[in-house]
């Protein structure tokens, strides 16, 4: 019986408060302590930048805060390009190279240097020893040079070779639609009149017409 009236009564402790619980704190910076208004202020002086008036004139010249997206045409060119016509550029002249000439079985070159400086100047053309070193090449350096180094080598029986100038290559050149009968001569003495040296001309002659 006295176990269960002990367990019915109430048991009270007593709690002691400090008084730092019930001094004032100050106030903290974080959002959540700060008003609204103050938070949407300061968010709307972030977005907007600072307003510039219009006659104030920006204080570096080389910063500009409108920069133009396009290129704004001037009206007066078209008129500066009308009042000075267009001038065609020159084309240059094509003028052909010279083929090496290659002089072979040279045992000593200073009389090969000898004949050729008699008949041209010792800076119109170069001389190159090959790999077998018994073959000079002769690099002229324009067509006349090349002519005249030619003449001399062939008119003194040295042994040579070389390559035909392009310009006194022979070609070969079909006319087609002419009757059986055309006059050659008169095809020939026609092209000789424009300087063209010709070789030959042959009426080739289809099998029906023979």
């Amino acid at each position: 019986m006295q176990n269960n009236e002990n367990k019915s009564q109430k048991t009270y402790t007593q709690q002691i408060l400090h008084k730092e619980f019930f001094q004032a704190r100050t106030k903290s910076f974080s959002f959540r302590g700060r008003p609204s208004n103050d938070m949407q202020s300061e968010n709307a002086d972030l977005r907007s930048p600072p307003c510039q008036q219009k006659d104030e004139q920006p204080i570096n010249e080389w910063q500009r805060d409108k920069v133009p997206k396009k290129n704004v045409k001037d009206p007066t060119a078209q008129r500066k390009v009308d009042e000075y016509p267009e001038i065609a550029p020159k084309t240059k002249e094509y003028i052909p190279k010279p083929e090496p000439i290659f002089v072979t079985g040279i045992v000593n070159i200073t009389p090969l240097r000898e004949l050729i400086v008699k008949v041209v100047a010792i800076d119109k053309f170069t001389m190159t020893t090959l790999r077998s070193g018994h073959i000079i090449k002769l690099m002229p350096v324009d067509i006349e040079t090349y002519k005249t180094i030619r003449d001399n080598l062939i008119k003194n029986n040295i042994n040579h070779y070389t390559y035909e100038l392009k310009s006194e290559r022979a070609y070969r050149v079909v006319i087609r639609g002419l009757h059986a009968s055309e006059n050659i001569d008169m095809i020939k003495e026609e092209l000789q009149a424009k300087g063209r040296a010709i070789r030959q001309i042959v009426n080739e002659l289809h099998r029906t017409t023979k």
